[in-house]
């Protein structure tokens, strides 16, 4: 699970928060599930509450899967 500091490092630098937001900009198009379970899930996310679940359902990857190929350490 991503750790608070880290989200408040990227948000600390408008740069970073640049490259956290191109990173899920990337992987929404490159996604390859079925819309229907797509939006399945997302409806799950969201009516859940769960932030992790709604970046799963729309780009297929976790905020720290994210972050760790925005920085290059996947």
């Amino acid at each position: 699970m991503i750790k608070n500091s880290t989200l408040n490092e990227i948000m600390e630098n408008p740069e970073t928060c640049k490259h956290f937001a191109q990173a899920v900009f990337d992987h929404l198009s490159t996604d390859d599930e079925p819309l229907d379970k797509i939006g399945f899930q997302l409806c799950k996310a969201l009516l859940e509450q769960d932030a992790e679940a709604v970046l799963i359902a729309i780009c297929g990857w976790s905020s720290d899967s994210l972050i760790s190929l925005m920085t290059g350490e996947w």
